[in-house]
């Protein structure tokens, strides 16, 4: 069995009352995080559906000590500080549900946090859907700059469902499953209307 590895003082604060080797063991992608929303911990379930979907540079990228809002658009940063500040302020757990497909396969996870015994936050990621995709879901459509390139020459992206706006007046998201395979060098992330409101929704802004 693989050792549990060598907590740093602040993670054994946030993770402080849990069972360590539980949370090695879980399937699920779980990590701590600090008051300040700082990446201390992060579970072996969380490296291996990294590596499972091309992730490796979010490994890379997001070490312990950095923030996990830095990896999110202004958009998104603004909800996630948002839900973060409500759980510390309540003390009571948020929940977003969200699309996280890979090109083959359907995904939905369910994303919970909740406060740790003495601070910080715990962010737990559990898969509540996979399948192939079915006719009842997006049709995936073929790259292309010259459908989805703005004006300024950016591909905008949901951060959420990973689909594709086209440009133009009509808000118009496709399915684009080569643009998450490999991400265009030019890439904007936001979110689309469908995925905003679900947003807004959970956490209680309508």
């Amino acid at each position: 069995m693989p050792s549990i590895p060598k907590l740093t003082s602040s993670a054994e604060r946030v993770l402080s009352g849990f069972d360590i080797e539980k949370l090695e063991q879980s399937s699920n992608s779980i990590c701590a995080i600090t008051d300040d929303y700082r990446l201390v911990y992060f579970n072996r379930g969380w490296e291996q559906f990294a590596r499972a979907n091309q992730g490796e540079q979010v490994l890379s990228a997001w070490p312990p000590g950095r923030s996990v809002l830095e990896a999110c658009s202004e958009s998104v940063k603004e909800l996630y500080s948002r839900a973060f500040r409500q759980v510390q302020a309540t003390h009571r757990p948020w929940e977003h549900v969200y699309h996280c497909g890979s090109p083959a396969l359907y995904r939905r996870f369910r994303m919970r946090v909740v406060q740790g015994r003495r601070e910080g936050l715990i962010v737990v990621h559990s898969l509540i859907v996979e399948r192939p995709y079915s006719g009842e879901d997006w049709e995936p459509k073929p790259p292309g700059e010259e459908t989805y390139c703005d004006e300024n020459g950016l591909i905008r992206q949901c951060a959420d469902c990973r689909r594709v706006r086209r440009p133009g007046p009509e808000a118009i998201w496709d399915w684009v499953p080569d643009y998450v395979t490999a991400q265009p060098d030019r890439i904007s992330h936001g979110l689309c209307e469908i995925c905003l409101e679900r947003f807004r929704r959970e956490l209680g802004l309508f």
